[in-house]
């Protein structure tokens, strides 16, 4: 595969994990959107494009790397968080279950803290292109929490 047809891949991959999301949020109640420190809708979007494309292009940069063990047990926890991320959007917005939304979405912050560590270890740009993303889902748990314990 050539190097701007695996970046367009990443890129529409990543997109449609954001897309999915943005689809699912539709089905949330008004309540739950105006929920205490929730961003406004309109600025979902662009801040989903900004974080989407950063992750592409990280993995982007990984995947131009030479092949070896730690290449692909990098990219392979990159393809679990993506599936991850799918799964706590799903769950979150669309069955809105919570409580199970909780524990994925840590489990998947955690993934993408051990994919951010070996991306480092690979290219140290692509950690710094994740950096945004683990503290988005950081809010995201915080957020995810806070309607939690409000039951």
């Amino acid at each position: 595969m050539k190097s701007w047809q695996a970046l367009t891949l990443l890129l529409a991959v990543c997109y449609a994990v954001a897309g999915a999301g943005h689809l699912f949020m539709a089905s949330i109640p008004a309540e739950l959107r105006k929920h205490g420190f929730a961003p406004a809708n309109h600025l979902l979007v662009p801040a989903w494009i900004v974080l989407y494309s950063c992750m592409a292009l990280a993995a982007w940069l990984i995947w131009r790397r030479p092949e070896s063990r730690l290449r692909s047990r990098a990219l392979a926890l990159f393809s679990i968080q993506l599936i991850l991320n799918f799964m706590w959007m799903m769950d979150f917005f669309y069955y809105q279950v919570v409580g199970p939304s909780l524990f994925i979405l840590l489990v998947l912050w955690a993934t993408v803290l051990l994919t951010t560590v070996l991306f480092w270890r690979l290219r140290h740009l692509t950690a710094y292109l994740l950096a945004p993303y683990l503290a988005w889902l950081a809010f995201a748990f915080s957020l995810n929490f806070d309607i939690f314990s409000l039951g």
